[in-house]
């Protein structure tokens, strides 16, 4: 009877808990770096991707160049299955993001 309870109980903990049995979540972390027209995508040591981007001068020209790369970059982070975490920096000439990958249901 003692067998019994003991091996409902770790079934009971077990099952319970997925939680538990799940590893670290695949993180992202994205630096947009204006100055030297760069896009840097880090998904862990080693696994760094660097894209080389460029803005035409002029307010609105800029303005909209700099939108349109905010969106390829997350669309494309999206797509991977990311999420927007949070904003790292307050820089707005190098602004740095953390996403994490949504996890499977």
């Amino acid at each position: 009877m003692k067998k019994l309870f003991f091996m409902m109980g770790c079934l009971l903990v077990l099952g319970s808990s997925p939680v538990w049995a799940q590893g670290e979540p695949e993180m992202a972390v994205v630096r947009i770096d204006f100055g030297a027209r760069k896009v840097v995508i880090t998904r862990g040591e080693g696994k760094s991707e660097v894209t080389d981007f460029s803005i035409r001068m002029g307010l609105e020209k800029s303005a909209l160049d700099a939108t349109e790369l905010y969106y390829a970059t997350f669309k494309k982070l999206q797509q991977e299955g990311y999420e927007l975490k949070e904003r790292l920096t307050a820089s707005e000439s190098a602004p740095t993001f953390l996403f994490v990958k949504a996890p499977k249901p």
